[in-house]
């Protein structure tokens, strides 16, 4: 508005935007959508889970060491704007990992109640030889007195 009104020149207002720190951080937010649109950020963060496994401790160490490497050449803000997607993807894993565990137990639990099934139906099936092979043995007219 203030080269509309007439207070200030286009070039004096762009360049009152235009500072390092802000080029820096369009700089770093085009490289955090890079790292997301080549699928970086799920690497990094399944060897992150792949060497802290679902300890939270274990994974807020990666994320402290992650951050402060990053944090050696970028600003904070552009550090926090290229860890997130690495954050949400190790939560994605652990969320996956979570329901898979789930269906595993639920798997486990229906093989369980099968096999269970079928070990009653061999002891029925046994109980019922073992009374047809007395009855056979029986003489005849027992068995028809039966």
């Amino acid at each position: 508005l203030y080269p509309l009104f007439g207070v200030m020149k286009s070039s004096e207002v762009a360049a009152e935007y235009i500072k390092n720190t802000t080029l820096l951080l369009m700089g770093v937010i085009c490289v955090a959508a890079s790292v997301e649109k080549w699928n970086l950020h799920k690497r990094i963060a399944l060897r992150m889970v792949m060497m802290a496994g679902a300890k939270p401790g274990m994974l807020l160490l990666c994320f402290m060491c992650c951050t402060t490497i990053l944090s050696m050449w970028l600003s904070n803000t552009s550090t926090t704007a290229m860890v997130m997607p690495i954050v949400e993807a190790v939560l994605h894993e652990l969320v996956n990992a979570e329901e898979d565990c789930e269906m595993n137990s639920a798997a486990q639990w229906l093989i369980e109640w099968m096999v269970h099934k079928n070990n009653q139906q061999k002891e029925h099936t046994n109980q019922i030889n073992q009374e047809l092979l007395r009855i056979h043995a029986m003489p005849q007219h027992q068995r028809l007195c039966k």
